[in-house]
């Protein structure tokens, strides 16, 4: 049978004994490691298109301190992209080696974090600065006809192959980083080697167990979909108490807003907004807590594929 079928049973016996029965302290601490880790820290954001009077002569006026305040934000995002990628490594040590040790993991992971930061880095820049080049034929004859747009000033054939390189792209860029973090930041952990090294041990696992890597990138996805399904169901339960909570504290915000003063109704507000704000890492950190057994799970599949693999070629 398929080592991918095969490691289930095995996986979920080693997730019962890891994390049953139910250590409280332990497990509260294993759910901020992997809230802070990259995959339980990830978040999204998005935006409305606001149309705000005068705001171009604004950001005229305040160019310099807007660029200022995003370069901030951005070399902060770097530096917690470094320490979400170094908490995903301690997140690993801890269901593996039960080794739930936050500082001490941060001096030990630290250089394999850094490492895939540089990468993914390096990856993306690259990445971009080629889709940038490609699409310049495209681009710069669309700028210098802004006045009289046509379909004659753009090249059809090349616009085609432009499209078509960009989804063959996104498929290529999508399956590298999968790569990345379901194969080699497990060859990193179990043999303490940088990002490049483990790549070339799993792109030579690929090549040599090619069906087996395929049966596995099958399994997880059918395993993520039930997963998601069991997320799903333990947010919404979850999230009963929580809206309850929302409300109870809600109501008398909005009675004494609206009895008081301008001033006591925009500092309710913002007490308010400050409350919505801890509720919700709350609710987002116990969630993490409670689905532990499941995240578990698939960090025990990942790191015994890897291993099951490496053994089989002695390495």
């Amino acid at each position: 049978m398929a080592l991918a079928i095969d490691l289930i049973n095995t996986c979920l016996t080693k997730t019962k004994s890891r994390f049953f029965p139910i250590r409280i302290k332990e497990w509260l601490k294993l759910g901020l490691i992997y809230l802070l880790s990259n995959k339980g820290g990830g978040s999204g954001f998005s935006g409305a298109n606001v149309n705000v009077p005068g705001s171009g002569e604004f950001v005229r006026r305040n160019l310099g301190m807007i660029l200022g305040i995003g370069g901030i934000f951005f070399i902060l995002g770097l530096f917690w992209r470094i320490i979400s990628l170094t908490f995903s490594f301690i997140f690993i040590d801890g269901v593996v080696s039960k080794k739930n040790e936050i500082v001490n993991g941060f001096k030990n992971h630290f250089r394999k974090g850094f490492s895939v930061f540089l990468f993914t880095l390096a990856v993306t820049i690259i990445n971009l600065s080629l889709l940038g080049l490609l699409g310049l034929p495209i681009l710069l004859p669309i700028i210098e006809n802004i006045g009289n747009l046509s379909l004659n000033v753009i090249n059809i054939p090349y616009a085609i192959f432009f499209a078509l390189f960009v989804v063959v792209n996104i498929i290529f860029i999508s399956l590298l980083f999968w790569v990345v973090n379901n194969l080699v930041i497990y060859d990193m952990y179990r043999k303490n080697k940088l990002v490049l090294e483990s790549l070339r041990r799993s792109f030579f696992l690929i090549k040599k167990n090619f069906l087996e890597v395929f049966l596995f990138l099958l399994f997880r996805f059918l395993l993520g979909i039930v997963a998601g399904i069991i997320s799903l169901i333990v947010m919404l339960v979850l999230l009963i108490p929580f809206a309850l909570i929302g409300i109870v504290l809600a109501i008398p915000f909005i009675a004494i807003g609206f009895s008081g003063t301008m001033g006591l109704a925009v500092a309710l507000i913002i007490i308010g907004v400050i409350v919505g704000i801890l509720l919700l890492f709350l609710f987002i950190y116990l969630l993490n807590v409670v689905l532990l057994p499941v995240n578990g799970f698939f960090t025990f599949y990942n790191y015994n594929f890897v291993k099951k693999l490496s053994e089989k070629h002695k390495m």
